[in-house]
């Protein structure tokens, strides 16, 4: 826990907030699913229940070991979900008003996390943690040419 608070901690504001609406986001999207699924006769779909968590979990893992490309899916994977939950808010809002709500607050939230993550403080910290080696340095013919 104290590794995680140290690393947290080191975060730029950006790249705080964007964690925090993400964590708060995926909480959201789990409720969803849950509280949508429990009021159906059908047996719960505890798969899909643990698929969701799982891909959460990885997200939060990934993002606090500050990789450059998990930031890069963590944006491309909220701009999915909030497009299919405003789907869902179109869709439930006038037949269930507390599932569009939910839907609303949790697009919302994975909206306000992806502006976060997409500020240029919070790609210049990750980019900064994740330096790439220059492929015109490394790359197969510089190796020929110095042996040369």
């Amino acid at each position: 826990m104290r590794e995680f608070m140290a690393e947290f901690k080191a975060f730029p504001p950006s790249v705080k907030h964007g964690f925090l609406f993400l964590v708060g986001g995926w909480f959201c999207n789990y409720f969803f699913f849950y509280s949508f699924f429990s009021i159906q006769p059908d047996e719960m779909p505890m798969n899909l229940l643990l698929q969701q968590a799982m891909l959460g979990f990885l997200c939060f893992y990934f993002l606090l070991k500050v990789k450059n490309w998990a930031r890069v899916v963590c944006i491309v994977g909220n701009i999915v979900i909030v497009v299919i939950y405003l789907f869902l808010l179109a869709l439930l809002y006038a037949a269930k008003p507390y599932f569009g709500l939910l839907a609303a607050v949790t697009a919302a939230l994975f909206s306000a996390s992806t502006y976060f993550l997409l500020q240029k403080e919070a790609a210049a910290y990750f980019k900064a943690r994740n330096p790439q080696s220059d492929p015109a340095a490394t790359g197969p013919d510089n190796n020929r040419s110095a042996s040369s």
